[in-house]
């Protein structure tokens, strides 16, 4: 896939496992390899059903997020707290940005036509 190919970004990792968000921190440069910056992005936390287990701090989640221009969520496949939620704010921050490209666009594209010299004739 080329870089402009990509819309969307989901990063997860185990809120219980310290070893998996330190490897979603490695995967960091690799997304930024191969996808644009304007992509948004969602970093996840899972088995949030397990709040009581907890070996990484959701604060220390935020601010990683945060840092890498992630917006950050909480989810459980088990009791499907969330789920739909990620995908649904994902979907909701892609099409919002592509309207905004768009309308970007049609405004270049309008102030381009009012400066194009006309030929008199």
């Amino acid at each position: 896939m080329s870089r402009e190919q990509h819309i969307g970004i989901i990063l997860t990792y185990d809120i219980q496992s310290q070893k998996s968000f330190l490897s979603a921190s490695e995967m960091i440069p690799i997304i930024n390899q191969n996808c644009d910056k304007k992509v948004n992005r969602v970093f996840v936390g899972l088995k949030c059903d397990l709040r009581h287990n907890r070996a990484v701090l959701q604060e220390d989640a935020q601010e990683f997020a945060g840092k890498h221009k992630m917006k950050y969520m909480e989810a459980s496949a088990l009791t499907g707290e969330n789920v739909e939620d990620v995908f649904y704010s994902l979907a909701e921050d892609i099409k919002r940005r592509q309207e905004q490209e768009m309308e970007i666009k049609s405004r270049d594209r309008a102030n381009k036509a009012k400066t194009k010299p006309r030929l008199n004739r």
